[in-house]
């Protein structure tokens, strides 16, 4: 990730992640919060491996991921799910024939695997025949590649 992109990121989620009066003993600034999220979205380690990193107890950096999915989650929603309309739907069909001249399409649909810790229910759910343990994640994206739909968590052992 850029730094301009860091800052920009803390910037957006500072009026969510700035301090509280419930979590006031926390006294842990928005920059640090958005790094030690990213490094543990990023890389999987456990909370105690990213919170030791930063000098953070496990439940602290528990309580920073949650509070910083709980953000994006709250910026996210308005962006996803633009409303379809019959207009909207021969725009979109136009762009896709203008970008891949192929006509009639109105959304393309792609996932991934994404590595996981293995949950403490049903694990063998999630392990895979490539020996890790991963959850699905699948979007659905317009001509603009704009979210329409996303679906995330299923386990690793379904068919995509």
């Amino acid at each position: 990730m850029s730094s301009d992109t860091f800052v920009y990121l803390c910037e957006v989620l500072h009026s969510m992640l700035q301090r509280d009066e419930i979590r006031m003993e926390l006294g842990i600034d928005v920059e640090t919060q958005v790094v030690v999220t990213l490094s543990r979205l990023s890389t999987g380690n456990t909370l105690r491996m990213c919170g030791e990193m930063y000098d953070l107890a496990k439940s602290t950096t528990s309580i920073i991921v949650r509070k910083y999915c709980e953000a994006i989650k709250v910026l996210v929603k308005p962006l996803v799910f633009p409303k379809l309309t019959k207009e909207r739907i021969q725009i979109i069909i136009s762009d896709f024939e203008k970008v891949r001249d192929i006509p009639y399409i109105i959304d393309a649909v792609g996932g991934s695997h994404v590595p996981i810790i293995a949950p403490n229910i049903d694990p063998a759910s999630y392990y895979c025949r490539k020996y890790f343990y991963y959850t699905l994640l699948q979007g659905v994206v317009d001509s603009k590649c704009l979210f329409w739909d996303f679906d995330f968590g299923w386990a690793g052992s379904n068919h995509d």
